[in-house]
């Protein structure tokens, strides 16, 4: 909720700890029908937000404000195929190279996975009481 991420971002401020983005996810129905619609992608890639399962629908919103339509290309050809078309898109590869809608492409050697979205790790999230 918004008094949540304004409590997070409070706790922040407080002790001095730096800084973060929190995302109020009942301020995000918006984005539901972009995600639930179905659409052909060029090369009939999948979205890359298809391929994320959660064990709680409730946190889709957040997924989805994150990796909003990109789609996933085998390999930096396929993927500037598809960037470069006639309606452009963010495609990002099976190495972890992308290419953004403005046309700028990011990657090379010696990939650093950094963060949890790296691993193949199973989470669950629960509430709190």
């Amino acid at each position: 909720t918004v008094e949540t991420a304004q409590a997070c971002v409070a706790h922040l401020k407080a002790y001095d700890i730096g800084r973060a983005t929190f995302i109020a996810l009942d301020k995000q129905e918006h984005l539901k029908q972009q995600y639930e619609r179905k659409v052909q992608y060029p090369g009939n890639v999948p979205r890359l937000f298809d391929l994320v399962k959660v064990k709680d629908d409730r946190v889709l919103p957040a997924f989805y404000f994150a990796l909003r339509d990109t789609l996933v290309a085998t390999d930096l050809d396929e993927a500037s195929r598809i960037a470069y078309g006639a309606t452009r898109y963010r495609v990002v590869t099976l190495k972890g190279d992308v290419i953004e809608i403005a046309g700028t492409m990011s990657g090379g050697g010696r990939t650093t996975m950094r963060g949890r979205m790296s691993s193949s790790v199973q989470q669950d999230t629960s509430e709190q009481d």
